[in-house]
């Protein structure tokens, strides 16, 4: 393993070189052959050509050492024709040495183009092995770095001479003393050892390198030869797609839990309104309770809905002029209920003159819900929750404080991390990971920044959002248009097709209170059939039905003399963009995702009644 660190042999001479040196070659031997001016005696005054062949193949190779060895016959040849007369004991002599100098020329002339060829694959090896971007090196058991190559002086950061140096063992920290007595025996015992390893580098820090190693055993020496691969980046992306995968269950889980919490409440009030029969107390109070229930679950849909909006940049702003004291009024009375059940205190503290930001309303009440929530499930019942918004320096400063569980200076760094559920471990509720992350999010859309503080656990928490405020030149530009009134409600035919047949019965009832005239069908056949025979103005289409699916059905609706008239709404739970797009295909003119929004339908329907009613 020395030869390792020697310098690599060079290639033979190239072969218009190798030729012209063996000529060279063959001349000055011929001067010295000249000089000894004996031929046919002993064979050393043959010695010149002998040396010029050794020369000539070393340089160049077998076919430049052939030359010469040719050129040498050639001479002697000569030499011996012009002493035949001499006697024959002496002519056989010559020719016996020019037999011998023929055979030992291209004896030396294959032997050095053997060694050629092993020095190329040498040096190819020594290539291979300098200009690898693994780390490759030879140290001796017990003793030092013999060979460090460019790969590993990258990985580590020891030069050649630092490594030799320095280097009396592997890289393995002190802490790693015991792995490295592993290594050991099973090199000892099998000859070979592969495995990941922390090796540290020159300034003292650890990387995880995949690593390959080989003893090598000459007599008492015993050297190990390891390739090593760094695989840090590697070992990072596993374990976070572990812990990926990790809090995926654990949302998964938590999410079951939260979609289970309302459903208990909404089934025993069933159960409730069916035993009081008819009871208007305790009918009132029943529907009171599924409708704060049902909202809870509205508002977990919508924030997986905005997960998924978020994550492929669909999620639209619709900015205008908002005040700000509106905005947190709107927000509260989303929180209200979930405060007054904890029976927090609650403190509200609005600037005294009025503050604009331009924001999305929705939005920017989904903000600050979003913690004025949080507050209230992390703090203990009977606690203190408080809202103060300010102005400072050109933007809008509010805070929500609360005197809860806290939040260790370890779980900071990733309350908004998306399915981040810091409480989870404590027994407490943890939610489902996503609110803290959205208004992170939602706050960045708006121009804004929100960071969370806490002294640790027990000792409460504080999120400040910033957000930038209107400038009186901004305000006029802001500055809404007046609402509209609303139009009239015209009585409208309506069709609604519904596979679950309690959601389409439910929905008709809805819309004959509203005055409208309704008819329900329960598959994609029946909705045409019904379609052809009531010509509806506004067809609600479930899109996963039976026998025909709601796309199909719309697709033969349109198909007909008359099916360009009525509107057309795919209602579903599947709301991606590849969904809308084949409601669009299938020639829906608009894509709603369940449950339905009845201000959003109480729109279409008063979009409708601005067209004259169909006799």
């Amino acid at each position: 393993m020395r030869r390792m660190s020697a310098a690599v042999p060079s290639l033979p001479l190239p072969p218009l070189q190798g030729y012209v040196f063996a000529v060279l070659m063959c001349i000055l031997a011929w001067v010295l052959s000249l000089a000894t001016d004996v031929w046919v005696g002993p064979p050393l005054p043959a010695l010149p050509f002998v040396m010029a062949t050794v020369l000539s193949a070393g340089a160049g190779g077998m076919n430049p050492g052939l030359l010469a060895t040719a050129a040498g016959v050639v001479v002697a040849f000569a030499g011996i024709h012009e002493r035949i007369g001499q006697g024959a004991i002496l002519l056989q002599r010559g020719l016996m040495t020019l037999f011998f100098y023929a055979l030992i020329g291209v004896m030396i002339s294959a032997l050095c183009a053997l060694l050629h060829r092993y020095r190329r694959e040498a040096l190819r090896q020594a290539r291979f092995c300098e200009e690898a971007h693994d780390a490759i090196f030879a140290w001796q058991l017990e003793g030092p770095v013999l060979y460090w190559n460019r790969g590993a002086n990258e990985l580590y950061g020891f030069d050649t001479l630092a490594a030799r140096s320095t280097l009396t063992h592997p890289l393995l920290g002190a802490q790693h003393r015991a792995v490295f007595e592993d290594v050991k025996a099973t090199l000892l015992r099998t000859g070979q050892w592969s495995g990941e390893l922390m090796h540290r580098t020159s300034d003292g820090l650890e990387v995880r390198v995949e690593s390959r190693m080989r003893l090598i055993e000459e007599g008492a020496e015993r050297t190990v030869v390891e390739a090593d691969r760094d695989v840090t980046e590697r070992a990072r992306t596993l374990e976070a797609l572990r812990e990926a995968d990790r809090r995926k269950d654990e949302f998964l889980a938590t999410l079951a839990h939260e979609i289970r919490n309302p459903l208990a409440p909404i089934r025993n009030e069933l159960e409730i309104m069916r035993v009081a029969r008819g009871s208007a107390d305790v009918i009132e109070h029943s529907r009171a309770v599924m409708e704060r229930q049902l909202v809870h679950l509205v508002h977990l849909v919508d924030d997986l809905m905005d997960v998924g909006r978020i994550t492929r940049g669909k999620l639209d702003l619709r900015r205008e002029k908002l005040s700000l004291a509106e905005t947190l009024q709107a927000a509260l009375e989303t929180s209200r209920p979930l405060i007054e059940e904890a029976h927090h205190e609650f403190i509200l503290n609005l600037p005294q003159k009025p503050v604009y930001v331009l924001g999305d309303l929705t939005r920017l009440a989904q903000i600050f819900s979003n913690l004025l929530n949080n507050a209230a499930k992390y703090t203990p019942p009977g606690g203190r929750i408080t809202l103060t918004a300010t102005a400072v320096d050109g933007a809008a400063v509010i805070e929500v404080r609360d005197n809860g569980v806290g939040i260790t200076a370890e779980a900071l760094p990733d309350v908004f991390e998306m399915f981040t559920q810091i409480n989870r471990d404590r027994g407490l509720a943890a939610g489902l990971g996503i609110g803290l992350a959205l208004v992170h999010i939602l706050t960045e859309l708006h121009g804004g920044s929100v960071i969370a503080e806490s002294a640790g656990l027990g000792a409460g928490s504080v999120f400040t959002v910033r957000l930038p405020v209107l400038q009186a030149a901004e305000l006029e530009e802001a500055r809404a248009p007046a609402p509209e009134a609303p139009a009239a409600v015209v009585r409208r035919r309506v069709l609604v097709a519904d596979d679950n047949l309690d959601a389409a019965e439910s929905l008709a009832m809805l819309l004959t209170m509203m005055g409208h005239e309704v008819r329900a069908a329960h598959d994609g056949a029946q909705a045409v059939d019904q379609a052809e025979q009531f010509r509806p103005d506004l067809i609600l289409m479930d899109v996963g039905m039976p026998r025909v699916d709601g796309l199909q059905a719309a697709s033969q609706i349109r198909s007909m003399a008359w099916g360009a008239s009525p509107v057309i709404v795919a209602l579903t739970g599947w709301g991606q963009e590849a969904d809308r797009q084949r409601s669009k295909e299938a020639g829906c003119d608009v894509h709603l995702v369940k449950p339905l929004d009845f201000d959003r339908l109480t729109e279409l329907l008063t979009q409708l009644a601005e067209a004259p009613a169909r006799a």
